[in-house]
C-alpha cells in the first residue's frame, strides 16, 4: 500500500493573481531602490523565482493548517505546474504528503458544515463546466481527490488572514554575473 499521496493545491497561480503582484513588486521595489544599477526585467529568471516562491507558499500553508486544524502537514516534492494557456486554468503546486496526513486533515473537514456547502458546490457542473467528480465521489475520497478540495477550501481561509507581501523569497535571475544587492539587513 503507497503511503503518500500526490495532490495540487489551487493557491491562485500567477498569471494575473496577487502572487505574480507580490513578485513583481518586489522586482520593482529594488528597480526603484537601485536606479543606478542596470537592471533588466528580462534578467529575471521566473521559474526559479516561482519555485522559491511556492516553497515558501507551501511552509506558511502547512503552518496555517497546523494552527488552525491541530495537524501537520509536510509537503514534499513542491513543483509548479503551469497550463499552456491560461484560459482555461491556472497554475497549481503540485506536492505529495503523507496519506496518513492528509486522512486526519480530511477526517477533521468532513465535519465541518461550511466545507460541506463547499463542496456541494465545488462538485456542480453548470453551463460551460462539466465537473469531473460529484459530491459522493468526492465524500468517499474516489482517488484520492477529497484532500485537494481540502486545500482548496483552506486556501480560501488562509488567503483571508495571511499577508503574503511577508514571504521570504528570492527572485532569482539568469544571469549569473548579475546580483540582486540587499543592505545589510537583508533588505532590497
Amino acid at each position: 500500500m503507497n503511503n503518500i499521496i500526490e495532490t495540487s493545491i489551487d493557491f491562485g497561480g500567477f498569471y494575473g493573481s496577487i502572487h505574480g503582484d507580490n513578485i513583481d513588486h518586489l522586482i520593482e521595489m529594488y528597480d526603484d531602490d537601485h536606479s543606478d544599477d542596470i537592471f533588466y526585467w528580462e534578467n529575471i529568471d521566473y521559474q526559479k523565482t516561482y519555485k522559491n516562491y511556492i516553497d515558501e507558499y507551501c511552509n506558511h500553508f502547512s503552518d496555517f493548517i497546523n494552527e488552525e486544524y491541530e495537524i501537520l502537514i509536510e509537503f514534499k516534492d513542491i513543483k509548479l505546474w503551469s497550463p499552456q494557456f491560461y484560459n482555461f486554468s491556472t497554475d497549481v503546486i503540485d506536492v505529495s504528503l503523507c496519506k496518513l496526513q492528509a486522512h486526519n486533515l480530511n477526517k477533521i473537514l468532513l465535519k465541518d458544515t461550511d466545507f460541506h456547502k463547499y463542496l456541494k458546490e465545488a462538485t456542480q457542473s453548470y453551463d460551460g463546466y462539466i465537473s469531473h467528480y460529484n459530491y459522493q465521489d468526492a465524500i468517499n475520497n474516489k482517488n484520492d481527490i477529497l484532500i485537494r478540495y481540502v486545500f482548496t477550501y483552506i486556501v480560501s481561509k488562509f488567503d483571508e488572514v495571511q499577508y503574503l507581501g511577508d514571504f521570504e523569497y528570492d527572485i532569482e535571475v539568469l544571469d549569473e554575473n548579475f546580483q540582486l544587492k540587499t543592505d545589510e539587513s537583508g533588505a532590497m
